[in-house]
């Protein structure tokens, strides 16, 4: 038994050898294309950061420079801008684009090679096309603030100014950014912006932009309301209050917030300008319809105040019909700030308005009960007095309804009136 099982061994020995061997070629070549694989992978790796650390060499605009812009002698250009026809001149505006857009070298030896009053003139082409290259160039050269002064002595806020009149809003939209450069960066250049009417055509656009634009537009009234001197310029005028209004209807947050933002300055400095204008009070009146930001509601708030505290504008303020719809959506907050301009609005109003009997009617403690778990200590005492005000003239109000008293010179009866005895409500 032993023996055959022996032979059987013999027999069966080589085939798996042979299986063996076979298994283990298999396995050899797999490791193999394996590892030179994963070999493979990290040369190539190797490679890619040693690029990208000969990429770091590079700073912003040198690959621009390098291989996008194939740019001409600086002075055959602005030859060509100069005395060239209008697809010359066209060219020659598109080419000093990319010439500006490349770094502040550039931007200086265009500048000292007189390239400023050229773009200016370009700017003034009856070719919209040069117009939209100029101009965009000119944006970009503005953006370093040493050019800027130069370009305010050339002469180029009043081609901004015209610029901003253009029917292209491509070339509107690329003087408007170029002016925001301006009047952003010191006082001089704001009152050289007013002194050339810039003023007026930037109410004028206004009217026309849209957002993102209006952020703009926006921002710049705002930046020229923080100069005292152009503040009281602003507020004699009603073309700054008509085109705040117009940005305000804009459907866009945050031009929003600037406008009513400049409305407010405009307003401390000179109530008058914004009390003359009925519609900023629809609009102001609107705002919770269209936004639910708190802050809006504030600043909204601050200037119907102004309203609420003027007889006439107290009048068109309850006659409105808005307020207390306005006033409850103002009264779901937190913000004590906002509760205390509440507070202000109703105590002005009920003070300020002379048919008490149409203040009861309007239920305004509605919208003091809402704000009147405030925890700040000013606008309790302002919620608490204006609710007394409102308790004490309901009983007045209720004696007088048909209640009649003999006239001095005894011809007949004669409808009498409560007088106000508190006298004149103090308001903080």
């Amino acid at each position: 038994m032993r023996t055959i099982q022996r032979k059987h061994l013999i027999v069966y020995l080589p085939s798996i050898f042979f299986i063996c061997t076979k298994f283990n070629i298999d396995v050899l070549i797999f490791i193999v294309v394996f590892y030179l694989g994963h070999a493979a992978f990290l040369l190539a790796s190797f490679i890619l950061v040693l690029l990208l650390f000969r990429n770091f060499q590079y700073e912003v605009g040198d690959i621009i420079v390098d291989n996008l812009v194939q740019s001409r002698d600086l002075d055959k250009v602005l030859r060509s801008a100069k005395l060239g026809g209008i697809k010359e001149r066209r060219n020659a505006a598109f080419e000093m684009v990319s010439l500006v857009a490349s770094n502040t070298e550039t931007k200086m030896a265009l500048v000292n090679e007189g390239g400023l009053q050229v773009l200016i003139n370009l700017a003034l082409s009856t070719d919209s096309a040069t117009q939209e290259y100029a101009t965009e160039a000119i944006s970009e050269m503005l953006t370093v603030p040493s050019i800027q002064a130069k370009f305010v002595e050339a002469g180029g806020i009043r081609t901004l100014c015209a610029l901003l009149r253009s029917s292209d809003m491509r070339v509107v939209t690329e003087a408007v950014t170029a002016m925001s450069y301006i009047v952003a960066d010191n006082e001089a250049n704001r009152l050289s912006f007013i002194t050339e009417n810039g003023l007026n055509d930037l109410s004028h656009v206004s009217t026309k932009v849209s957002a993102p634009l209006s952020r703009i537009v926006a921002g710049m009234f705002l930046e020229l309301a923080f100069s005292s001197e152009i503040r009281s310029i602003m507020s004699t005028q009603n073309a700054p209050v008509h085109a705040l209004l117009s940005l305000s209807k804009a459907d866009d947050h945050e031009t929003l917030r600037l406008a009513l933002q400049t409305l407010e300055l405009l307003a401390i400095e000179n109530p008058t300008v914004i009390l003359a204008n009925n519609n900023l009070l629809l609009q102001l009146l609107s705002v919770p319809k269209f936004e639910k930001d708190e802050q809006l509601y504030l600043l909204a708030g601050k200037i119907i105040l102004y309203y609420a505290s003027d007889e006439n504008g107290c009048s068109k303020l309850v006659e409105s019909g808005e307020l207390k719809p306005t006033l409850l959506q103002f009264s779901h907050t937190t913000n004590v700030a906002l509760q205390t301009v509440i507070a202000k609005i109703v105590l002005a109003v009920v003070d300020s308005y002379e048919n008490k009997d149409t203040i009861l009617e309007m239920s305004l403690d509605e919208v003091l009960l809402n704000i009147h778990d405030t925890t700040d200590n000013t606008a309790s005492e302002l919620t608490d007095q204006a609710l007394t005000i409102l308790k004490d003239i309901a009983p007045y109000s209720k004696k007088s309804e048909g209640s009649t008293i003999q006239s001095d010179d005894g011809s007949g009866p004669s409808t009498s009136q409560p007088s106000d005895k508190s006298g004149p409500v103090k308001r903080k």
